[in-house]
């Protein structure tokens, strides 16, 4: 079990900071655009101000700029409460949905890095368990990323989430030789960690090419 609690420990704070620092990357990526538009304005001022007539198209473009990144930074902002909340709360009852969409949001920028894209994601209902919530979002997290290697000519990866008589189960498809790219790497030793503390099941369906989490209504 000491060897478990050292496993969870590493992964936990591998997860914490790649994700922390992706989100920031976010952060300081639209801040930078603001500030650009900024500084279009700050010449449009400077123009005026020699006689060359204010162009009310050009003004309307930035103000457009500045208003989807403020948006954006709020969407990431509430991404970030949300993982904040993940670590504070040992056990939670949540829609795994929700969770499936963060960890999208986290691992996005890291994934298109590899040049794969995720599936749209449109749940038709939610699907509802008491968990760990940072240790979900982890192990989702890390599934992920191994499928973001394994994926097929498509290189889009799709999850959905769907209800299960003992609780739920996500599915990650989009992928290809899963059995030959997942040989003694995956599940790994975090993997199978996390899967204890979340009495939860995760498989390889290589005759479909998916990877599977089964998880339990109540994992408390």
């Amino acid at each position: 079990m000491n060897d478990d609690n050292e496993i969870l420990t590493d992964s936990a704070l591998d997860f914490f900071g790649k994700s922390s620092a992706s989100i920031s990357h976010e952060i300081k990526n639209t801040i930078a655009i603001i500030k650009e538009s900024a500084g279009l304005i700050d010449d449009f001022v400077l123009a005026t101000q020699k006689g060359y007539p204010l162009s009310p198209e050009r003004l309307a473009r930035v103000a457009g700029t500045i208003n989807r990144q403020v948006l954006r930074t709020d969407g990431i902002v509430k991404n970030l409460n949300q993982f904040g909340h993940s670590v504070d709360k040992s056990s939670a009852t949540l829609d795994v949905n929700d969770t499936i969409r963060l960890a999208v949001a986290i691992a996005e920028r890291p994934v298109k890095m590899r040049g794969v894209e995720f599936g749209s994601f449109e749940p038709k209902e939610a699907v509802t368990v008491t968990t760990r919530p940072f240790f979900l979002l982890n192990l989702i997290w890390r599934s992920i990323n191994f499928a973001a290697g394994c994926v097929d000519e498509e290189k889009t990866i799709a999850l959905v989430a769907e209800k299960t008589a003992i609780g739920a189960k996500i599915s990650i498809s989009g992928l290809k030789d899963l059995k030959k790219a997942a040989t003694g790497i995956f599940p790994g030793a975090a993997e199978k960690a996390l899967s204890i503390i979340l009495k939860a099941e995760l498989t390889l369906a290589e005759d479909s090419n998916r990877i599977q989490l089964i998880l339990a209504a109540d994992a408390d």
